[in-house]
């Protein structure tokens, strides 16, 4: 019969509360109970406790703060249509799940929408719970659960065995139940899926910093499902071990440092790691030497079309360049790339990161302390001229008057710290003082994420957390197509974006009166053989100082101007008041 609106009574627990029976043994919780707690039974009435935020519970408590409960001191945590309602649902499992002593359970039982119903093809989709914003949907609830991916974070919250698997779409059941037994109280999960050296072996190329690991993340990931031994070989760029760092479908890392190996080399030595797996799989540069392309290839380019047409301007000739590139590139998305390099037909998949539970517990405190704030992350810079945002302070101030509730967590690297606010209630300059893994766990527990195409925005892009990517030199199907709640701003009145270009070179002074931008003159005299005055990144001047006026690069400076910016956070802000709210009035009896 599935799901009708006229007859749903609120008390999901009661269908299945006979089916978990034999779970519900010894001490337990049952958590978002409302006045229906699972275990009726008086021998087991002092032994369950309820926890709601509705008076008339065991205990009126948030279901996500159970600190006032000792860590593994119950027998089963159950919890029946609560989960949805929270956007940290990895963060909530965890917490969960420390409650929970070795031998005990975790039992889940939660709604299953139509639209995720359906992608897992399920005939009778139709009859399950209407997704968020349908006619009927409960208001409180703040995500579509998907069973296989609350599967994949319990595999990344603990070391458990999955003893019940159901769909249950019977009768006027639109729900999905899993029931879990911790096996020990590692944080992380212990098993992998395929550990043993008799495995077959798959090697695993790539050098890179920490984008490029997570877009190589699904790589891994089905290498792994596939059934392979997986040995990734990389290199100690800045942020990329920590990226791959505890990867459930890594096996081994070798670590292969700057120029250990002589670049003229390589191709002999990938040729020898080949001959010591059953599948060997290079993705070194797949994007950057051929959908990025460094600014000195920018110069061999524009010096071959300066021989072809000598009476061009060096405004006509960058034009030339950038199409040519535009135009090889395309769409090409670079998550897709790494897997077509890979030989793997599936698509679409986006980056992965795995945390500790001690991790993750230092963001979960700092969401508790501002759980009445709007945060918002924001990365200051990345590794090339262009992954920075010059108006930053400008965003932040027209923040701290219009909206009240905002927090501004600012990181970055130890050089960062110039670009930071002082520090108050709600600006924390934290760039030099986290560390990079800090960064990056924040990027999940986070409101909102900010910055240029930067390693924290990639890591963003492995969660739902909403996100404003600031793009430069790539377009949104280039980087944020696959992304959740993805906000990305574009370049406008630029003409220059996107140019599918790695600007390492800082440009200097020479202005163009003609054009309004300022040229390119490389103090690097190698650079200057791919011809003298030519420049890979066009800017303009917005800065007034002693020195005159500063160069920043067209795209961030004057294609997204701090006003657009703040309007988007704004509309972030709005979907995140309005989901706050409407779970506050859910919750009132």
């Amino acid at each position: 019969m599935g799901w009708k609106l006229e007859e749903s009574v609120g008390n999901e627990s009661g269908k299945v509360k006979d089916r978990i029976a034999a779970y519900l043994q010894g001490r337990g919780l049952d958590l978002g109970c409302g006045p229906w707690k699972v275990s009726k039974n008086e021998s087991f009435k002092d032994n369950c406790i309820g926890v709601d935020v509705f008076p008339g519970a065991d205990v009126c408590e948030n279901i996500t703060n159970l600190d006032l409960f000792k860590d593994e001191s119950f027998d089963y945590l159950f919890s029946s249509h609560a989960l949805e309602d929270f956007f940290y649902t990895e963060a909530t499992l965890l917490k969960w799940w420390s409650k929970i002593r070795v031998g005990g359970r975790l039992i889940l039982y939660l709604p299953l929408t139509r639209l995720v119903a359906k992608d897992m093809g399920l005939e009778n989709w139709a009859d399950f719970y209407p997704n968020i914003g349908e006619h009927g949907g409960n208001p409180a609830h703040r995500q579509d659960l998907d069973p296989r991916e609350v599967k994949r974070m319990m595999e990344r919250v603990g070391h458990a065995e999955l003893e019940v698997d159901e769909i249950r779409g019977d009768g006027q059941e639109y729900s999905f139940l899993l029931v879990y037994k911790k096996l020990s109280s590692s944080a992380l999960r212990l098993a992998k899926t395929v550990s043993s050296r008799t495995a077959p072996k798959a090697i695993v190329v790539r050098y890179g910093a920490c984008g490029d690991m997570l877009q190589t993340s699904p790589v891994l990931r089905l290498l792994k499902e596939q059934g392979y031994y997986v040995i990734l070989n990389t290199s100690n760029t800045s942020g990329s071990l920590e990226v791959v760092q505890n990867n459930l479908h890594v096996d081994e890392i070798a670590v292969q440092r700057r120029n250990q190996v002589n670049p003229a080399n390589l191709q002999e030595y990938w040729g020898e790691l080949a001959k010591q797996c059953d599948r060997f799989v290079n993705l070194t540069g797949c994007v950057e030497d051929s959908l990025l392309i460094p600014d000195r290839n920018m110069y061999k380019a524009a010096a071959v079309l300066r021989e072809k047409a000598p009476e061009a301007s060096d405004i006509d000739l960058m034009h030339l360049v950038i199409q040519q590139y535009r135009k090889m590139v395309g769409p090409k998305n670079y998550y897709d790339a790494h897997l077509e390099r890979a030989g793997l037909s599936e698509r679409g998949l986006n980056g992965e990161l795995y945390f500790k539970l001690e991790e993750e517990l230092p963001a979960i405190d700092f969401r508790q302390r501002h759980k009445d704030h709007f945060v918002i992350l924001w990365s200051l810079a990345g590794s090339a001229y262009h992954k920075w945002y010059p108006w930053f302070h400008k965003v932040v101030d027209m923040v701290m008057v219009k909206i009240p509730e905002a927090v501004v967590v600012s990181v970055g690297e130890d050089a960062c710290q110039l670009m930071e606010r002082p520090e108050s209630a709600r600006c924390l300059p934290r760039a030099g003082k986290w560390k990079w893994r800090q960064s990056l766990v924040m990027t999940k527990y986070a409101d909102l994420v900010i910055g240029a195409e930067t390693g924290i925005l990639n890591a963003a892009g492995c969660f739902p957390t909403p996100k404003i990517t600031l793009l430069s030199h790539s377009t949104h199907d280039n980087l944020c197509k696959y992304w959740q709640n993805d906000y990305c701003l574009a370049p406008e009145n630029t003409f220059c974006h996107p140019c599918h270009m790695l600007h390492y070179v800082h440009p200097i002074g020479v202005h163009c009166e003609q054009c309004g931008l300022t040229h390119k003159e490389h103090q690097d005299d190698v650079l200057y053989q791919y011809g003298e005055g030519m420049w890979s990144c066009p800017t303009v001047g917005i800065h007034e100082d002693a020195d005159g006026t500063t160069p920043f690069p067209l795209c961030q400076a004057q294609g997204i101007p701090p006003e657009r910016v703040f309007n988007r956070i704004k509309e972030v802000y709005e979907v995140w008041r309005s989901k706050r709210l409407v779970g506050e009035l859910a919750r009132i009896p």
